[in-house]
Parts: structure tokens; C-alpha cells; sequence
């Protein structure tokens, strides 16, 4: 059995692209020389301190003709707001400050200067700041996906982003009020390796998306920079521009829109030569120094910060990391996601530092070693002890099996999830047996 995320196609603005807005010139996501130009002297823009990207731009399907740059700034995109409305047969004005944007049946209202926007009498921060040159305001990709309520797909080959009227209708379900404690957090999230195709960050969102439709608070545990010598990668989002990276960056952006809670896995999980995931970072013969293991630390906090992704927890790779390691960690983190001495420890553990308290969550119930685990995980829930903390981690690719990504004959995305896919089962049977999912922040 399977459930399809596919709807009946409402009305949509792109019914007004067959208008030959869309037909006139080369379909360029920006265009060079006199064109530019000329675009630049209809929008009075002078241009941002920005890279600049040639990114295509579809809109249902069809190939949207931008005549301003696409941006580009820490592997996330800026796309030009007003040329978009005008090509979408929207509508955007400017009064006292506030843009206001008429498309679809919809009455938006951005202001730019204090970074928010109301849509349908409801307000909402936007993750990045807009940027407004002269006529021109633009928005991160994200931000749009947002504020309008589109579907994004990536087309990394051809260089292509995706626009779509969202047509899909989520219903949240209510968990229960209470319950016994359970955790869940996806684990080893990089972007490489498992997740170094769309596809994969594609399916990773359809996960999510399922998460939050069930309101369960995810967790992941994120390597920022991913080496592996032998192969000559070595990737870091925060130093190194790519399409995939800045895919990566999107889908990041949207767990964290959808409840989620993003964490530090270490820095580059691995030491020396060893391939990332794979190896180990912190040990007792890996960085064993104070001054090793602050800068390691300090390393991915800074591409955090960077990227403007907020953290919440740290986990060494492999749990591997020593106490007196652990004490150091301790000063940078309130919550260190695994146990504290122990990996018999089935309860959190919170140590007094005087001025905060820094607490050990530990995950008694391991991970899921691949879909053929899922029983046996089964069973651990089912055995957990009354008062014991239902936490585990998982590898998000396990579902990649259990989900298809399909395009209706318009273009549309859409996928097909197995309700008996893994991870459908085991939060189930949490459920079933009375847990309740949990924030850490919150415990």
C-alpha cells in the first residue's frame, strides 16, 4: 500500500505563462550585454555586491524570462521578487515601505526593512534578509518557496530550479498530550556521500514532510565539511559554491522551517586521512589536545554561523569522544546529544556548570542498521522499561527504497511513500505503546 501526496490541480498562476509573457527572447535565467541592460534600465537597478549565477528559472514548467541576475551569497540563492511577480502576471507595488504583492488570489504584505511578511492575516519572519536595490527587491530562494507557497525542484544537471503552486494539502495530526518520552534524530547529514544527488535531498524533504505532517520534532546531526582524500573531495558549504551545496543549504533551511532542531556531528567526522562518516574525529588518539579539540569545535560553530544555521546540539562522531573530551564540548554546548559516561546510560544526565546546566541525552535504543533491522527495533520499543527514554538515531537514505519522486503530465512533483517503509512502522509503534516525540530543548 502507498500514499500518494498528488492532488486534484486547482486554478494557478500558470495558467496566465501561455499569455506569451514567457514566449518573447532566449529563455537565459538572466541575460548579458545590451538585453541586461535594458532590463536594468526598466527596474531603475543598478546591480548588488553579490555573485552573480546562471541559474534557469521554470514557473509550471515553463521557462521564465529573467532579464536580472540570480545571486548568490553563502550556497543560498537570491532571486529578483519584482521580475518574478511581473512574470507570473502578479502584481507588486510599493507603499510606505511596504511591498505589496497581489498573485493567485492572494494579498501579501513584505516589509523589507524589519525582514517580515503577512500573508492571509498571519505573519511570518523571513529566514534571510530581503535586499532591495533601487525598484528591485530580492528574496532568498527559500523565502519565496514561502512566502508564496510554491514547490521547488532542483535539476542540478541543467543547471534548473523549479517553480510550482504547492497543490498539496497537508494535514498536521495531533500528537498525543502526553506520553512517555521518544526522540528521534537523523543522523550522518552531509552533503556528500548518501546525499550528493537532488534526488537524494529531494527524498530527504519528502521525509521531513512526512515528520511534520505526523507534528513530531525531528533532530539531525549535521558534518559541515566532508573529506575524503582518496577520492580528492573535500567539501564544506560554507567555503565551497556549488548547485548541490546550495541544495543542500535549501533542504537545511526547510527541516528547520518544518520544527526541526539541527545539530554538529562533529566537524568533518573523520582525522587525518580517514573518510568523512566513516572515520573518527575525537578519541584517545584523535585531537586528545585542549587546543585540537577547541579548534575543531570552534571550526564548525563558525560554518554555522556563516551559514546562519542555528545549532542546538553537539554529538561526536561515533560517540567516541572521552570524558575529559566531553568536559571541553561542555563549555560550547547545553545539550551533548549522546550519553555522558556510559552507553548503558538510558536516562538524561545534567551537569551543573553554575552558571548553565548542560545536559546528556543519550539514544538507549541505538540506531537501525538497515531496513532489515526494523523488527528488532521493534521489539527494543516494545521492551523499553516504563520511565526509560525512548531515543534513537536513523540514517534518512534507509527510506530512500520506500519512496518514489513521480512528475504529473504538467510537470508537477509529486511522491509515493510505503506507509511500511521503516521508519512509518517504528513511529507507529512509539505511538501504539504511548511515547509521545519530544524537543530537547524542551526536556
Amino acid at each position: 500500500m502507498s500514499i500518494k501526496l498528488k492532488n486534484v490541480i486547482p486554478v494557478c498562476i500558470g495558467i496566465f505563462l501561455i499569455s506569451g509573457v514567457l514566449m518573447i527572447h532566449k529563455n537565459y535565467s538572466y541575460k548579458p550585454d545590451n538585453a541586461e541592460a535594458e532590463s536594468i534600465h526598466n527596474y531603475n537597478f543598478k546591480g548588488i555586491n553579490l555573485k552573480k549565477e546562471n541559474i534557469w528559472v521554470n514557473f509550471e514548467g515553463k521557462k521564465l524570462n529573467l532579464t536580472l541576475p540570480i545571486y548568490v551569497d553563502n550556497n543560498r540563492y537570491y532571486v529578483p521578487l519584482t521580475e518574478i511577480i511581473n512574470n507570473i502576471n502578479g502584481k507588486i507595488t510599493n507603499k510606505d515601505g511596504i511591498d505589496n504583492i497581489e498573485v493567485n488570489n492572494n494579498k501579501i504584505n513584505l516589509n523589507t526593512k524589519e525582514n517580515y511578511f503577512i500573508l492571509n492575516d498571519k505573519k511570518f519572519s523571513l529566514k534571510k534578509k530581503s535586499i532591495v536595490s533601487e525598484n528591485v527587491v530580492y528574496l532568498s530562494l527559500f523565502d519565496l518557496k514561502k512566502m508564496l507557497d510554491l514547490k521547488i525542484t532542483w535539476d542540478e544537471e541543467k543547471d534548473t530550479i523549479g517553480l510550482f503552486c504547492n497543490r498539496d494539502k497537508t494535514i498536521i495530526d495531533k500528537q498525543p498530550e502526553s506520553g512517555k518520552t521518544a526522540l528521534i534524530r537523523f543522523e550522518d547529514i552531509t552533503a556528500a556521500q548518501r546525499y550528493s544527488t537532488s534526488e537524494s535531498l529531494e527524498k530527504m524533504r519528502t521525509i521531513f514532510d512526512y515528520c511534520h505532517s505526523r507534528n513530531i520534532p525531528m533532530h539531525l546531526g549535521w558534518v559541515p565539511r566532508y573529506i575524503d582524500i582518496k577520492n580528492n573531495i573535500d567539501n564544506d558549504p560554507a567555503e565551497k559554491y556549488s548547485m548541490h551545496n546550495a541544495n543542500f543549504i535549501y533542504t537545511l533551511d526547510y527541516f528547520a522551517d518544518e520544527n526541526g532542531i539541527i545539530g554538529l556531528h562533529g566537524y568533518t567526522h573523520q582525522y587525518g586521512d580517514e573518510v568523512s562518516i566513516d572515520g573518527i574525529e575525537f578519541n584517545g588518539k584523535h585531537n586528545t589536545s585542549e587546543k585540537s579539540i577547541r579548534e575543531r569545535l570552534n571550526y564548525a560553530i563558525n560554518d554555522a554561523q556563516k551559514l546562519e544555521i542555528t545549532i542546538s546540539f553537539f554529538e561526536s562522531p561515533h560517540y567516541a569522544a572521552l570524558p575529559y573530551q566531553k568536559k571541553i564540548m561542555e563549555k560550547y554546548f547545553d545539550n551533548i546529544y549522546e550519553y555522558r559516561m556510559s552507553s548503558s546510560e538510558k536516562y538524561i544526565t545534567k551537569v551543573d556548570l553554575g552558571d548553565r546546566v548542560v545536559k546528556y541525552i543519550p539514544t538507549p535504543l541505538d540506531y537501525v542498521n538497515g531496513s532489515q533491522d526494523t523488527d528488532n527495533m521493534i521489539k527494543k520499543i516494545k521492551s523499553l522499561k516504563e520511565n526509560e527514554l525512548g531515543s534513537f538515531f536513523y540514517h534518512p537514505n534507509i527510506e530512500f527504497e520506500f519512496i518514489t519522486i513521480k512528475k504529473d503530465i504538467n510537470g508537477y512533483p509529486y511522491y509515493e511513500y510505503l506507509n511500511q517503509s521503516p521508519l512509518h512502522r517504528i513511529i507507529n509503534t512509539f505511538i501504539a505503546e504511548g511515547y509521545k516525540f519530544k524537543d530537547i530543548n524542551a526536556l
